[in-house]
């Protein structure tokens, strides 16, 4: 019988139709050896792509999401014409929320939050693209992109 040039040694499928499950065994375990080594080499991969994109951040290239900026001042009438609006929203959307409630402060990705009512953009147009939530008997108006809270409004 010819040497095949492979590692497992001899055909896997002879032609009297023995099974050859020795060489079978030693098939899987070179596939799940191939198959590891080919997770190690994505793995490398990916970290070293990974490394690169970490490398053009440091020299500036493009900048983390840090502190969402306050949200636009708006005047004591504005705020107050806010508060009823949400209150007026009847809409069961008390949180509670296991953070300090301060401007900058990151919420829970989990939470839940609310567009504002049509009113309000109509009252303060910059708060068209701020959601909020009401925790603590105060509305938290929330950047939805960056999850961080902009203004804290009395309920």
């Amino acid at each position: 019988m010819s040497r095949s040039p492979f590692r497992f040694g001899r055909n896997l499928f002879p032609a009297s139709g023995v099974s050859n499950a020795g060489n079978l065994y030693t098939l899987q375990r070179n596939q799940r050896n191939m198959r590891a080594h080919l997770l190690v080499l994505t793995a490398l991969s990916l970290l070293a792509a990974g490394t690169g994109s970490v490398s053009a951040q440091s020299a500036g290239a493009s900048a983390p999401p840090a502190a969402a900026a306050p949200a636009p001042a708006i005047s004591s009438e504005q705020e107050a014409k806010i508060v009823e609006a949400v209150k007026a929203a009847n809409v069961d959307h008390a949180a509670k929320m296991e953070i300090t409630l301060r401007v900058g402060a990151e919420i829970p990705r989990n939470l839940h939050f609310y567009p504002f009512p049509k009113e309000v953009a109509e009252i303060a147009p910059e708060y068209g693209n701020y959601f909020y939530v009401v925790a603590s008997r105060k509305i938290v108006v929330i950047d939805p992109l960056s999850y961080r809270i902009v203004a804290i409004l009395p309920a």
